[in-house]
């Protein structure tokens, strides 16, 4: 499991940076800083924001959150961080592949 992190770490492409120049000229300020913001904006728009507890994403899956903590030991989120014992952190889009495999099963 990956350790947390305490700020948004975002890797930008040349091509996304070289974009926001114009922009964040006008704004002044650095390009990259212009694509931060934009990203904290994007992700403040989240219901429960980029990564879950077991219980937020027991209920977008539809499981109970002792489900949810056993795929997390059985590695089916790949990127969930343990903050503690019981504190547990999954990456929205971990849940949301698992939901769209699901969609996608064919029974």
């Amino acid at each position: 499991m990956k350790k947390p992190t305490t700020k948004l770490e975002h890797q930008f492409s040349a091509q996304q940076i070289y974009e926001a120049r114009p922009m964040a000229k006008k704004a002044g300020i650095t390009p990259t800083e212009l694509l931060h913001r934009q990203a904290a904006e994007l992700l403040k728009d989240l219901p429960w924001g980029p990564d879950l507890t077991p219980k937020q994403a027991a209920r977008l899956l539809g499981n109970s959150a002792y489900t949810v903590r056993r795929y997390v030991t059985e590695g089916r989120f790949p990127g969930a961080m343990l903050l503690s014992a019981r504190a547990i952190r999954i990456p929205r889009s971990d849940v949301e592949k698992l939901k769209m495999s699901r969609l996608l099963r064919v029974d």
